[in-house]
């Protein structure tokens, strides 16, 4: 790992860690797995008022040429878990959506009720008749 970092190159990596066990789920245990890819720049926020504990994100700025993608061994109290730490990439933009890009919920429920009345729906069916299916 240590032949892919450069002092003078650093860029900006989102990353997002799997695996770690809820009773490990504090701010310094994911502060120490960060570490070791670079400097924090994005705060863990509200990790213990979080409903999905699932995975963490957060941002560094690292020296990494190449994509992150580690699955690293954890300890605690003398068991090992593995836990995963993935680069991953967000959609982001700078300015806020302009009107054409958003999508209004309220239309698309109009939409599915114009549908839904469009939709032929059969009448009451006669009882079949003795010998028919």
């Amino acid at each position: 790992m240590a032949d892919q970092y450069d002092m003078d190159y650093e860029r900006v990596a989102g990353l997002k860690i799997t695996g770690v066990p809820l009773y490990l789920w504090e701010e310094n245990n994911f502060l120490i797995i960060a570490n070791r890819y670079g400097n924090v720049i994005n705060p863990f926020d509200g990790i213990s008022n979080r409903r999905v504990c699932s995975m963490q994100k957060f941002g560094v700025l690292t020296s990494a040429r190449r994509w992150i993608n580690d699955e690293i061994i954890v300890n605690s109290n003398g068991h090992e878990f593995k836990v995963s730490v993935v680069e991953y990439t967000d959609d982001w933009s700078p300015f806020k959506p302009a009107p054409f890009d958003k999508v209004d919920d309220s239309e698309e429920d109009d939409d599915n009720m114009e549908t839904i009345s469009k939709t032929w729906m059969e009448e009451e069916l006669e009882e079949p008749e003795e010998g028919e299916i």
